[in-house]
This record gives structure tokens, sequence and C-alpha cells, in this order.
């Protein structure tokens, strides 16, 4: 998921949002994100406070805004015991939204590095981008769209190719040796090779990208398929192949999360094999997500130039809904973008029910939207209700092939028209 990681670990990480808004509702305000049983909305700009809702913005003045995630009673005391300064709102039964005077973040880890407490970094609330590159978007032409019509009903069918390569990567079917993909276990360099070699299997430049964090070496799976017009021009589609549960080190089969989303990536890479894009396509498996995101900061902070990012994480869980949330913020350009996503789960996969959410935070999408790129995440609408999340029990018997096959659709049909320029 949305990584949850120790706060001593992510605390030197926080950047500041200078009080743009945030409201909490009892119903799910249009844009709003599902959070246990509350929603988080972000307003457009000189929106009025809807019913039902309550805002719960920083102060005026240099403010850090992040989400808690505590897991016990003695985390819940600790995160009562802040006060002052610090202004704490109850988001949902499980999330807390703080915000802290920039000077004071860092001396927060006085208070709750003894609680096993957990953080995560929305987006900003509110970003003025400048457009990345100055064509007008273009259309696609009769014989592009009759191709993206085929490889999409593909895509589609891949519900079997789907299966078996997220049984793989839980370990669950022996394939591999692995127990899972957690990052502080030698099974996730064994997970990162088999990624790596699935890629360069379908014609594409694959290798690693490698890098630190804490003192644990890891790295992200790149396949480049490179654009035959603007190859210059990147477009990101994928997710984080870690996982994580109680006995990481031992057994971390992350099936859901996120085995789903990094086996999307996967499943394009071998459908689009012999599909030509005008732009480049990246296909990336990011590690260290669930650490920090660490994986995906890395390769914003090294990237070119990247028009669009297209990333998956847990689409796999149906239990409450068979849907997706497509979540990005309200930024004009990943509105387009989220805009342009909209309309093609509509079309190609229209079972699904769809949720549109302007608050992103915690997962490997984030990094690219603070830089500037437009970018969102395909999640299910189950995320927060899992009931093995980030345990040892995320298993196969727990995914939706149906639901994760639509999502895949949609995200396909996407990824096929920004990467030949309809966005």
């Amino acid at each position: 998921m949305k990584f949850s990681t120790p706060l001593l670990a992510a605390i030197a990480g926080l950047v500041s949002v200078n009080a743009e808004q945030v409201f909490v509702c009892d119903s799910n305000v249009p844009g709003s994100r599902a959070l246990g049983n509350t929603f988080v909305h972000v307003p457009a700009e000189g929106e009025v406070l809807p019913s039902g809702c309550v805002d719960i913005s920083a102060p005026e003045g240099d403010f850090d805004s992040f989400i808690v995630e505590p897991q016990n009673a003695d985390a819940f005391k600790a995160l009562e015991s802040l006060g002052g300064e610090f202004v704490t709102s109850r988001l949902s039964d499980d999330f807390h939204l703080v915000h802290s005077p920039a000077a004071s973040t860092e001396g927060m880890q006085d208070v709750l590095h003894q609680s096993d407490m957990e953080l995560v970094r929305p987006a900003p609330f509110y970003t003025d981008h400048s457009k990345l590159h100055s064509r007008e978007a273009a259309t696609l032409s009769a014989a592009q769209q009759i191709e993206k019509d085929a490889v999409v009903a593909s895509v589609q069918q891949s519900g079997s190719l789907y299966m078996r390569e997220l049984n793989k990567l839980t370990g669950e079917d022996g394939t591999l040796g692995i127990s899972g993909r957690c990052s502080f276990s030698p099974d996730h360099v064994v997970a990162a090779t088999y990624i790596r070699d699935f890629f360069a299997a379908q014609g594409l430049e694959s290798s690693f990208q490698n890098f630190t964090f804490s003192g644990t070496r890891t790295q992200n799976v790149i396949g480049v398929k490179t654009g035959t017009r603007f190859p210059d021009e990147i477009v990101v589609v994928g997710g984080h192949y870690d996982s994580t549960s109680q006995s990481c080190a031992s057994s971390a089969p992350g099936a859901v999360d996120n085995g789903s989303g990094t086996v999307n990536a996967m499943v394009l890479a071998q459908l689009f094999k012999d599909v030509e894009f005008e732009r480049t396509i990246h296909f990336i498996g990011f590690g260290g997500e669930e650490q920090g995101i660490h994986g995906s900061q890395y390769y914003v902070d090294n990237r070119g130039n990247v028009v669009g990012a297209l990333l998956s994480d847990m689409t796999a869980y149906s239990s409450r809904f068979f849907g997706v949330t497509i979540e990005g913020t309200t930024n004009s350009n990943i509105r387009r973008l989220t805009d342009l996503a909209e309309v093609n789960t509509k079309q190609y996969a229209p079972a699904l029910s769809i949720n549109r959410a302007s608050f992103s935070f915690g997962s490997d999408h984030v990094p690219f939207q603070r830089a500037g790129v437009p970018a969102f995440l395909w999640i299910e609408q189950d995320d927060t209700n899992y009931v093995c999340y980030h345990r040892t029990c995320d298993e196969m018997q727990y995914v939706s092939e149906a639901q994760a096959v639509a999502i895949n659709a949609a995200n396909a049909a996407t990824l096929y028209d920004v990467a030949n320029g309809v966005f």
C-alpha cells in the first residue's frame, strides 16, 4: 500500500504544505478519499465547505502536514499528548492528520519515537506546476484506435497470465523459491532479478537502478521501450514490488500489496511487446516503498523528461466494492490526466465503480506529484479495510482476478493514449 513507515525513519523527509485546505466529511463528497469510516476531501480553490464536512486545514504559517496511523493504545496516547503547538485532527478510526510547525517537526521524535507510530506523507494539496511540454495533445488515428482496442482486449483476457505471474511473486507456487519480497530479505533481490529478466524477455532494455536507504541496499527494476517519434519524452507505468508484514524478513507474500500493481506492469510489458509508441515507456518495479517510498523518490530525483506517470498499488482486493479509486490532486495537469483515466475506465472496464480522489498520500505517485510531474494512482476502493494489509496472510486467496484485470485494462488504455501523445 500506501506506505506506512516508522516515524523515525521518515521524519527528515517531511515538507511543508503551508496552510492549504483539507476537509474531513461524514459522506462521500465528490473528489473525496475514503479513509476508514470517513472521507477526506481537498476542496477546489474557493469551494464552500460542504454539508457534513469539517475544515481541518493547517493554521496560518509554515506548517508540515502529514498523516499518522497509530498502531496501538500507547501510540494513541502519544499522539494525543502532542497538544500545544501541534494541531491534530482525527480523519477516521485509524488515521490522524497532524499539522506541525516546521521548526518543531524534528522534535516530535522525542515524543513519538518510543511508540509504534506509522506515518504517511500527503502530496501538496495545491500545486501550480507549469506544463512540461508545449505540444498540443494529439488524437489517435483510426489505425491507432483499432490497435488500442485490440491490445486492451488482450489485457481484458489476461487473467491466467496475471495470476500465474502473481503466484510466482508471492512465492506460493514455489517457482522462485521465495517467501516474499521484503526489502530486508535476500528474497527481494531474487524477485527483482526475475522481474528484470521478465522485462528483458519482452524485448525491453532492462536494468537495475541501485540505491541505498537507511543502510539497506536495494534497487528499482526498469524496462525501457523506446519511443518512435519522441524518445526523450518518458511515460512511467508501474508500482512497488517490495512487500512487508509483521514477520517481514521471513514471510511477506504481498499478493495484494503490491504484487498486484507490479504484475500490472509486467502484463502490459508482455502484451505491448509488438506495439510501437511515439513516446518512451519505462515499466518500473520500485523498491523500498514500504519503508518510505524510497525507490520512486530516487527515480524521480534522477529522472529524465517524464511527462506522465501511471502507478498501481493494491488493485486486487474486493470486498465492499468492485471498483477503483483514481487518486490525483487538484492540480490542473493532474486533473487532465485523471480525466483521461476515468474516460478509459468507463469505456474499457465498465463493471468497475469509480471514485475520484484529490487527496494523494503514501505511495509511488507522490514523489512525481511533488516534482511537478502529472501522476496518479490506481488503487482498489477496499484498500483501508483489507484484513491482511501488511500481514503474512496477504496471499493469493484474497485476490480478485476480475477486479485486478479490469483495473489493468483501464491502465492499458490510458497508457496507450499517453504514450501516443493524447495528453
